[in-house]
Parts: C-alpha cells; sequence; structure tokens
C-alpha cells in the first residue's frame, strides 16, 4: 500500500485544498518556475526550501516510516547525505530507512533537489522535486505547484493535470488537493470504484474522485466518503452515462459551486439529495 506523504492529508484537505495564488513566473532556474501559495512550512536543522546544506548533502523533511513527520508549525528536518550515483527527475528509487536522520548516509538515491515520492511498502518509490523559493513563495517548474496540507506542507511539486484527460504517470492519479488537480501516487491495495469507501483522495481510481457522506446520497461507511466517477458537465448524454456506471446518478459540477479555473466542465456522477 502506497504510505507516503499523502497518508496525512486530512480529508477535507485532499477534496477542497488551500487558496492558492495565481502562478507567477520567474527566471530564478533554468527551469521555469511558478508560486503556487503560502506554505506553513517551518524547518529546524535545515530549510527544505532553501536546501542550505552543505553541497555533499541535501535537506529532507524527516518521515516516520515514509510519513512525513508534522510538529506543530511545520515539520523536523536534516541534512542527508547525496547518493553516489543519483537518480534523476521522474526516475524510479529506494528510501533506506535505516539512514533516517542519519547525516552520514543516503537516505534515498534521488539527487540534489529531488525526494524519493509516492513510497510502496517495499521502500520503492519516485524521485520528484522539492519545493524551493520561501515559505510565503514556494516555487516549482512550470506546469507544477507546490503541494500543500498537513503531510506535505509546501514540500512536494505535483504535476498538474486535466482529470477529464489525465496524462499522469504511471501509479498515479489525478486528484484534487490545494484547489488544483494534480498526479498523486494513489493507493494500489484500494479497488477505488463507485461507492467504494475512501478516507483520502488516492484511494479512488484513475476518474474517481472521493465525495463525502454529505455529499453522496447513499453513501455510509466508517470513511465518512465513498468513491464518485467523474464526469463532462459539458458533454453530451452525461447524465446517461453517470446512471450507467452509478445507477440513478446525474453528473453535477463538482467542486460544489463550479469547477476549478480551467476545469469548468468537470463534474462527478451522484444520485440526487
Amino acid at each position: 500500500m502506497v504510505q507516503a506523504v499523502l497518508r496525512d492529508v486530512s480529508l477535507s484537505l485532499t477534496l477542497f485544498g488551500f487558496a492558492c495564488a495565481a502562478p507567477t513566473q520567474t527566471d530564478a532556474s533554468t527551469d521555469t518556475l511558478t508560486s503556487s501559495s503560502t506554505a506553513d512550512v517551518t524547518a529546524f536543522d535545515c530549510d527544505v526550501l532553501a536546501d542550505d546544506c552543505q553541497i555533499t548533502h541535501k535537506c529532507l523533511p524527516a518521515q516516520t516510516g515514509h510519513i512525513a513527520v508534522i510538529s506543530e508549525g511545520g515539520f523536523a528536518s536534516w541534512c542527508s547525505e547525496l547518493a553516489y550515483e543519483a537518480a534523476g527527475v521522474g526516475e524510479p528509487c529506494t528510501v533506506n530507512l535505516n539512514a533516517h536522520g542519519d547525516p552520514n548516509a543516503a537516505y534515498d538515491d534521488c539527487g540534489a533537489g529531488l525526494i524519493c515520492w509516492g513510497v510502496s511498502d517495499a521502500s520503492v518509490g519516485r524521485c520528484e522535486r522539492l519545493c524551493v523559493g520561501t515559505k510565503e513563495e514556494p516555487l516549482c517548474p512550470e506546469k507544477h505547484f507546490c503541494a500543500q496540507g498537513p503531510g506535505l506542507n509546501g514540500v512536494v511539486c505535483v504535476q498538474n493535470c486535466d482529470p477529464l484527460e489525465p496524462a499522469c504517470p504511471p501509479r498515479d492519479a489525478c486528484n484534487l488537493m490545494s484547489e488544483q488537480w494534480g498526479c498523486y501516487p494513489r493507493d494500489e491495495a484500494s479497488k477505488g470504484d463507485a461507492r467504494w469507501g475512501c478516507s483520502y483522495q488516492n484511494d479512488c481510481a484513475e476518474s474517481f474522485t472521493c465525495i463525502p457522506e454529505t455529499s453522496f446520497q447513499g453513501c455510509s461507511n466508517s470513511h465518512g466518503a465513498c468513491c464518485a466517477p467523474l464526469c463532462d458537465i459539458s458533454a453530451s448524454g452525461s447524465d446517461a452515462k453517470c446512471a450507467d456506471v452509478l445507477p440513478a446518478s446525474a453528473c453535477v459540477p463538482w467542486p460544489p459551486g463550479g469547477g476549478l479555473p480551467g476545469h469548468d466542465d468537470v463534474g462527478a456522477c451522484l444520485p440526487a439529495m
């Protein structure tokens, strides 16, 4: 089961996220970086955003197992030694749990400015960029944003995606967080289809989203939410397609109150309340 930093994200934050400022661009890096929002980041041993460790090390957020440790006001961090043969962005990676917090050993085999993310129980994941900049204005490459919420806290750069035409890396699904659709590692142990109980967005399969039972007629389980199919509210016959997947449902705007900028046509198949 995927136990990446996503595991600490509360349902309300995964569903609706934090308000994000309009993206801006800077030429501070060879990548085009965009500002996503203010992150509540307070580093203790080093600054993850500034990566202020010596050149042979990188600053990583402290973790318990594969889960970021969150303390009041932010997360702990430490300078981890860089691997001798480091993997690049998007490449497979592994973590060494015995090296956690040890400045004299490499915790993961990703290069500088990267973290091994979406780590499975087998300690295998994928290298992704760490956010840079400041806690007031964390930055990520173009078409990415700095994911936020408990367990992420403005640490990882997440790829933007279109939930109706997702093109995420393998093992990822297009989920809603920080009021943006992004590619997140999903829990492969979860079936995640219609009415499947979910606690987190990544409990649902691709093209499904986790919706609280207060908005989902007939959803009742210990998780307090269920997976619902996504749909295109602008497409002809969308209600009929919803009914084929989830009987007695119709395509309604999601999130409630209208779609997000650039995604006004995104809806969810939900039974009438």
